[in-house]
């Protein structure tokens, strides 16, 4: 159970957070630094292709991008994200959107984003598109794995290594009906689908494939772990291997059985599934894949930091805009007897004023009595409907312990 404190907290200035010299009637800056800034969301892209993306703005700005990031200090005006078609070994990745315009002010946060489709998707086949199961709902809404991230896979060291491109060839077909990017993990990496295939004598395959997901609250219930474990006759045909693959990877996204025969869903595979999915699979394989949309956590905060101020405590943070807006924000403090930690609410969380908890955040707060203990581990807590996001804080002003020689 998470513990809170009941605290006074109050705004605190920028000069008193970093500790400056204020002068009353000092000249004003001629040219004031702008405060906005612009973070930008690039999916991963399927089959590994490369992501790039063009901003540009006022007096000729222009960066080119390769990945996510946060542009701030952004003179004021409008700026349009152009993204670039790629190819990679699933082919041609094309972005949606193609181009995007946002306009800001002198201390806007805000977020663009392009997502990567694949420019042929899968086709549909036989069947009909309303022979399909979500295999969890939360509230309404099926769980599954966030599109705009990779999903990492592995195979274990004892599965049979004459299936590894068979079951690769399956993920591909996967990536190819949902946009999601899977990637094989190298040595050492930790996976999130682990995949193990036994070889048994005779001519029948036998497979199991499940997702693990946790809820956060009020948070969405989101995968953290999938595994697929199959039984791979050694007389059994190529086509019902590929079969029982796309099968069990269906179950890890997040559909599962149907009555409908000319599915690949349907509880038992044949050779002609291993075409691929058909049009009930596809249809389901939509409502958890990049067409549902990203479930992005809250981008990190920036410039994180901490300091005593007499008996208070001064948290100082820059919340750039994200997809799905921050919606609280907490201070957390763990212990080597406290693992768990003690979580305290920040004060700009408020359902009043939703758009204080993005830009420059300074707060200031009742000092805890174990924030300068030995071992404490302070940590900024930012969560969005999607999860969190944690940064590691480090408070300083503390009082100097003295040492015995």
């Amino acid at each position: 159970m998470r513990s809170t404190r009941s605290i006074t907290l109050t705004c605190l200035t920028t000069a008193a957070l970093l500790g400056a010299t204020v002068t009353a009637n000092a000249a004003p800056l001629r040219e004031p630094l702008s405060q906005s800034a612009i973070t930008i969301e690039l999916s991963a892209a399927p089959g590994g292709a490369p992501t790039r993306a063009l901003l540009t703005g006022p007096d000729g700005y222009r960066s080119e991008l390769t990945t996510s990031t946060v542009l701030r200090g952004l003179a004021p005006g409008t700026y349009t994200l152009t993204g670039e078609s790629s190819s990679g070994r699933l082919g041609e990745v094309v972005p949606q959107p193609a181009m995007s315009t946002v306009t800001v002010g002198f201390a806007d946060t805000v977020a663009l984003g392009i997502n990567y489709f694949p420019a042929k998707p899968a086709a549909s086949g036989q069947g009909a598109a309303g022979d399909y199961a979500l295999q969890t709902l939360y509230a309404g809404l099926p769980v599954r794995w966030n599109p705009c991230t990779e999903v990492t896979w592995a195979m274990s060291a004892d599965s049979a290594a004459e299936e590894h491109e068979r079951m690769a060839a399956a993920f591909d077909t996967a990536s190819l009906a949902t946009g999601l990017t899977f990637r094989e993990v190298t040595a050492g990496e930790q996976a999130a689908v682990a995949v193990q295939l036994r070889s048994v004598p005779g001519d029948r395959v036998k497979g199991e494939g499940e997702m693990q997901f946790r809820s956060g609250g009020a948070q969405r219930e989101l995968p953290y772990a999938g595994s697929i474990q199959a039984d791979i006759g050694t007389e059994t045909s190529a086509d019902l291997r590929t079969a029982i693959y796309l099968h069990e990877i269906g179950h890890v996204l997040g559909i599962t059985h149907v009555a409908a025969e000319a599915e690949v869903m349907h509880e038992i595979v044949d050779e002609a599934d291993a075409t691929g999915y058909k049009a009930g699979d596809l249809a389901g394989l939509a409502q958890v894949g990049m067409a549902a949309g990203c479930l992005n956590r809250p981008t990190p905060p920036l410039d994180a930091r901490v300091r005593t101020l007499g008996k208070d405590l001064a948290v100082g943070w820059f919340q750039p805009a994200s997809s799905d807006p921050v919606q609280r924000s907490w201070l957390r403090l763990r212990s080597a007897k406290d693992t768990s930690g003690i979580y305290i609410d920040m004060p700009l969380d408020t359902d009043a004023n939703p758009t204080l908890r993005e830009g420059a955040q300074y707060v200031r707060i009742a000092m805890p009595s174990d924030v300068c203990a030995p071992g404490a581990a302070p940590e900024l807590v930012v969560a969005n409907r999607n999860g969190s996001t944690v940064t590691p804080l480090s408070v300083t002003g503390c009082p100097t312990r003295a040492t015995s020689g």
